[in-house]
């Protein structure tokens, strides 16, 4: 055997174990928010989430500008100077606006909307227990036990037009099988930027009011 074709062994070895590691890690490794499957449907499921506390930054621009801010908490941008432990996914949500169209909602949403971009802080901290963000901008919350609708997609970041496409196409999934929705939702990002499109875990959550 040639040495180019050991080398390429080689690397396609070394592709296979960082591709098979940032999944492992990511599905048994990182912390993630607990919730249970009540029911698996064409295209998506619903989820019953348990509460969990949050770390939010709310302005205009990328998810990038909400990170950086959100991402100097947990870094140690608090009176404690403390560092908080990476969980995931990163929660990216927006002020959007409904449009009726025929008998079906259409969301919308404008180019400087409003974004607010969440951390899941690790389950061993209370609202009394973690310190106080230095960024005034940076909010902690408790976010209650929720139901959600939730399709499970991969690839990079989305744009705006894909976003609204997303949600829409969720939306007449809850139509189809008579589920009650209400117009918020979110987008869920599992992976670091490093990963690579197809490997990466991405979700949009669609509230529900009932499950039927």
């Amino acid at each position: 055997m040639e040495m180019p074709t050991y080398i390429f062994i080689a690397l396609v070895v070394i592709f296979v174990i960082y591709a098979l590691g940032g999944v492992i890690y990511r599905e048994l490794i990182i912390e993630k928010p607990s919730y249970t499957v009540v029911e698996k449907k064409d295209g998506y499921e619903i989820r019953k989430y348990n509460s969990y506390i949050t770390a939010s930054y709310t302005g205009t621009g990328s998810i990038n500008n909400g990170f950086m801010n959100v991402a100097g908490y947990i870094f140690g941008g608090n009176i404690s100077s403390q560092k908080i432990a990476m969980t995931s996914p990163v929660i990216e949500s927006d002020i959007a606006s409904e449009k009726i169209a025929m008998t079906s909602p259409v969301i919308t949403r404008d180019a400087d909307s409003m974004k607010t971009t969440s951390f899941v802080l690790p389950s061993k901290y209370t609202l009394e227990t973690l310190p106080t963000p230095t960024n005034k901008d940076v909010v902690l919350k408790e976010v209650s036990e929720s139901m959600w609708a939730v399709r499970v997609f991969s690839g990079r970041q989305l744009s705006k037009e894909k976003e609204e496409e997303y949600v829409n196409v969720l939306m007449k999934k809850l139509e189809r099988d008579s589920i009650s929705y209400t117009s918020m939702y979110q987008f869920a990002y599992y992976d670091p930027p490093s990963t690579l499109p197809f490997l990466r875990r991405n979700e949009v959550w669609v509230a529900i009011t009932e499950n039927k």
